[in-house]
């Protein structure tokens, strides 16, 4: 048993707790096995030498370019800029808006009538139905019991007088499938993040051509930089950071992600700088 090497990263489980598990049973390793499966655990037990060995988990987000908002002194109209563009976000004249732009529960509803007329529209092309016209109505409405507020949203779809009641009961049953409605159905968490600056302690990373710093006070744990170069930035180990890892303008573009400030990239002055 003294082969073992425990991690600080194994959530929750401890060395006793697994090496009781072991010893409690011929089925014990597939149980177990299955216990850590079963709690989303990013990793593995290798049973015969006693290894937590740590897999990289990768975070992808769904955009390629982020999804930007910003606000000036007019109330209250945000500019909100996508991938093709910008548009107008604002309150409603009773929010002291000028209503310029469709507001946040309207952009919030919108997603949710989209997704489903062109999750709709795919399938009904895939079978060649003959159905020219989908509509769907949006909206929501709180109800409040025992101190518990939930949110319920709405969605009316409308076909036309030549759809059957058949296929009216398999596009209700596909709209359901929709991204966005999986989304709002499934576990929702909501992260900020406020990009600090300033003076405090800062630990250097760095070889002959780059510096990465970090500023440990200042980081909120977003977890981008592991998640999305784990070759480079490792929590696993004391010396995380591995400036020797990747190209200097990936680690440069990964810090860049940093929300919090917590990174910063430097490329030391004897090293030639790439135009």
């Amino acid at each position: 048993m003294s082969n073992f090497r425990y991690r600080s990263w194994l959530p929750k489980y401890d060395f006793r707790y697994i090496l009781n598990r072991i010893r409690s049973g011929n089925d014990t390793r597939n149980a177990l096995s299955k216990e850590f499966e079963s709690n989303d655990i990013r990793g593995k037990i290798d049973f015969h030498n006693f290894v937590y060995i740590r897999k990289t988990v990768t975070m992808k987000y769904k955009l390629d370019k982020p999804v930007t908002g910003s606000i000036g002194t007019e109330k209250y109209q945000c500019t909100i800029e996508w991938r093709n563009g910008k548009f107008i976000a604002d309150e409603p004249v009773s929010g002291d808006g000028k209503d310029l732009g469709p507001d946040p529960y309207t952009l919030l509803l919108s997603s949710v009538a989209s997704c489903a007329l062109i999750t709709l529209r795919m399938y009904i092309d895939r079978k060649n139905w003959d159905i020219p016209v989908i509509k769907v109505n949006t909206n929501l409405y709180q109800e409040t019991v025992n101190e518990i507020t939930t949110t319920i949203i709405d969605r009316d779809i409308i076909f036309g007088d030549s759809v059957t009641d058949d296929q009216k009961v398999k596009l209700k049953e596909i709209a359901d499938f929709c991204p966005i409605s999986k989304i709002l159905e499934n576990n929702i968490k909501l992260r900020t993040f406020v990009y600090k600056t300033g003076e405090t302690k800062t630990i250097k990373y760095g070889n002959e051509e780059i510096s990465v710093l970090w500023k440990p006070e200042f980081c909120q744990h977003s977890t981008r930089c592991w998640k999305q170069l784990p070759q480079v930035f490792n929590p696993s180990v004391k010396k995380w950071i591995d400036p020797t890892a990747a190209p200097a303008e990936r680690i440069q573009e990964q810090v860049r992600r940093c929300p919090s400030g917590a990174l910063e990239f430097n490329y030391n002055q004897t090293a030639v700088v790439k135009p």
